[in-house]
């Protein structure tokens, strides 16, 4: 009989995932905000806007891939065979760079209807795309490592190198110039990028077995388009949720105002840490008490994760709201203003945080449709309130359009999982 873990076993498995969680978050977190206080405020908004319509692409041209190859590599470890990988593993290199090339032209083409070519925001996208394909072979290669049961592997390249390697440039492009440029910025990120795959591709070649590659069978797409695609489609979702404004912004109104918003946005990313530390923990235990119908069971893991929540990230969104103007003057005094959206985003975010495992509870217990559904009716209505907003409100609107999204998605959810599964 599985009992559940007592309160302290609970908090110490949590206090265990967090270093794997800050290794993966706290790096990327201050790169970001550095480029806010080595940045003017339009730069830094144009990179905001590279950045987060880099950020759309990757996802959409993983169309899930990645999680397949976590999925079917994760066999090996437990069965010491690899079924269907040959085939996944070149079915998914050839469909993702593949898919990199065709939405990155597909992006040069809007922006082209879009923007003026003389325009920052033009020049500065078009001349980023060519990153879009590191940024894929990145993933594929994390999913590769995650799937054998390496993670560090793949947080350590992917996430500490990557920022280390950018902060460094940096700093090095700094004393040539009293402040970087967006321009500079991406090099930054694609010279980054480029040393973390060449550490990528060493660690696989000393790591990942080598006989995985023998196996001549094909990768099974009936499964991928049944399992995988919706629960892609609905993380997917969400994360545009929050990344959809940076991009709108700079459509209705223009890099400055887009740059208040992106520190803003970055600074607020820091109530989710929490949220990342309660999925790694509690993720693998649903499927087990579901199947052996232990609800009380899950709903008391629920209660715990959501009390820990409510302290954490209720904390955290306490010190931004006390300390955030502080910390904005310190980045830059044009920053200062945005004091009023971080309060927003920090609202936007405990919202997004709290309940934090619906999603996957309803992904992991065979009802993948309806997290897909909620998260993509949500999508349309964030962009509807995103237009609206920011022509009536500017980015004070966009900050609102957030909060209200993910007010609707959680409420949605929490009912779903009420109704399906008996658990509040």
């Amino acid at each position: 009989m599985i009992m559940m873990p007592r309160q302290t076993s609970f908090y110490a498995q949590l206090i265990q995932a967090l270093p794997s969680a800050l290794i993966g978050f706290v790096f990327s977190y201050i790169l970001y905000l550095l480029y806010a206080k080595l940045m003017p405020v339009s730069e830094y908004g144009a990179f905001g806007f590279w950045l987060s319509n880099m950020q759309i692409l990757m996802v959409l041209t993983c169309l899930g891939f990645n999680r397949s190859i976590i999925k079917f590599f994760a066999l090996y470890q437990r069965y010491q065979q690899v079924k269907n990988s040959s085939g996944l593993f070149l079915f998914t290199t050839i469909m993702v760079l593949s898919l990199s090339i065709i939405f990155g032209f597909l992006a040069y083409y809007i922006a082209e209807d879009s923007f003026h070519p003389d325009s920052s925001t033009y020049r500065i996208l078009v001349f980023g795309l060519w990153v879009l394909p590191l940024f894929a072979f990145i993933e594929i290669n994390t999913a590769i490592f995650r799937g054998f049961g390496l993670s560090m592997y793949a947080l350590i390249p992917s996430k500490v190198i990557l920022n280390v390697v950018a902060v460094m440039l940096s700093v090095y492009l700094l004393e040539e110039g009293e402040y970087l440029n967006a321009h500079e910025g991406i090099i930054v990120i694609a010279l980054a990028l480029i040393f973390v795959v060449i550490v990528q591709w060493l660690c696989i070649y000393c790591k990942v077995p080598s006989k995985y590659y023998a196996t001549e069978q094909k990768f099974e797409i009936k499964v991928w388009l049944k399992t995988v695609l919706p629960m892609f489609i609905s993380g997917a979702c969400y994360f545009i949720i929050s990344k959809v404004s940076p991009v709108l912004i700079n459509f209705f109104s223009n890099e400055h105002q887009n740059g208040l918003y992106f520190v803003a946005l970055q600074l607020s990313l820091l109530i989710e840490l929490p949220r990342l530390v309660i999925v790694t923990v509690v993720v693998n235990k649903i499927p087990v008490l579901y199947s052996e119908k232990k609800h009380s069971d899950i709903q008391i893991l629920a209660r715990k994760s959501n009390r820990f929540v409510l302290v954490t990230s209720g904390g955290l969104g306490v010190l931004l709201v006390i300390f955030g103007h502080e910390i904005l003057h310190y980045l830059g005094k044009d920053y200062a203003v945005a004091y009023r959206i971080l309060i927003v985003l920090v609202a936007a975010r405990f919202i997004a945080s709290y309940s934090p495992f619906a999603t996957q509870l309803l992904n992991l217990t065979g009802h993948q449709l309806i997290p897909t559904i909620v998260f993509g009716i949500t999508l349309i209505i964030n962009i509807i309130l995103n237009i609206f907003f920011i022509w009536w409100m500017g980015i004070m609107g966009a900050a609102l359009a957030l909060l209200l999204s993910f007010v609707i998605a959680k409420l949605i959810l929490n009912w779903l999982v009420l109704k399906h599964l008996k658990i509040n």
